[in-house]
């Protein structure tokens, strides 16, 4: 009889923490915020390495950038976000010797696959997922060195983010982003039939569960 209780016992123990496995390791669809900060380049006319009138480095070329944003993870592998920038830019006038200085301020749009998930599969113990996103959008450049004026650009973007989870809810990030611009975004046209924004930046996210 004891043997027969333990042996129920120990079964419906199994299956409780069966159970409770399965129920930790069911997505959930859901909403979260997020707000990054950090490097934000611009490469464009006379910044290519193997000309001899290159300009680019970083005291040319590097300032900051920022952004906030919404997404929706509506599966373990596909997600959109909607993203608000606002950064500033710099770059060598090669004619003028002058870095010229310019804000952007932009709305995207992103598609974000966890090609953690993709290849592993879905685990809500993991603390470590990486994501390439995808998207586009517009923005409005000003250019602060001279009166010329705003001018929209479009903006095309892809990027790799890897995200730590703290718990649950909250993670922080390191994204790298590649976002090509219209080719006239620093007034100056030549080289590439687009110029180059690349970003560097971290951030912090919380996840509604």
């Amino acid at each position: 009889m004891k043997k027969l209780i333990f042996c129920l016992f120990l079964f419906s123990t199994v299956v409780s923490l069966n159970a409770q496995t399965k129920e930790t390791s069911t997505f959930t669809p859901n909403v979260y915020v997020a707000a990054y900060g950090g490097l934000s380049a611009l490469i464009a006319k006379d910044n290519n390495l193997f000309q001899s009138s290159n300009t680019l480095s970083f005291s040319n070329n590097v300032k900051w950038g920022s952004a906030v944003a919404v997404g929706y993870d509506f599966s373990p592998i596909l997600g959109v976000r909607w993203e608000l920038g606002y950064s500033q830019n710099k770059w060598k006038d090669n004619l003028s010797g002058v870095v010229d200085k310019f804000w952007l301020e932009s709305l995207t749009a992103d598609l974000m696959i966890n090609l953690t998930n993709c290849i592993w599969g879905y685990n809500s113990e993991r603390i470590i997922d990486v994501q390439a996103f995808v998207g586009g959008g517009g923005g409005i450049t000003d250019y602060i060195s001279n009166s010329r004026g705003d001018i929209f650009t479009p903006i095309v973007r892809v990027g790799l983010q890897g995200s730590y989870h703290l718990n649950q809810n909250i993670d922080i990030s390191l994204e790298l982003a590649a976002n090509g611009v219209s080719n006239n975004y620093n007034d100056a046209t030549g080289g590439s039939f687009f110029d180059g924004i690349p970003t560097a930046m971290a951030g912090i996210s919380y996840h509604f569960r």
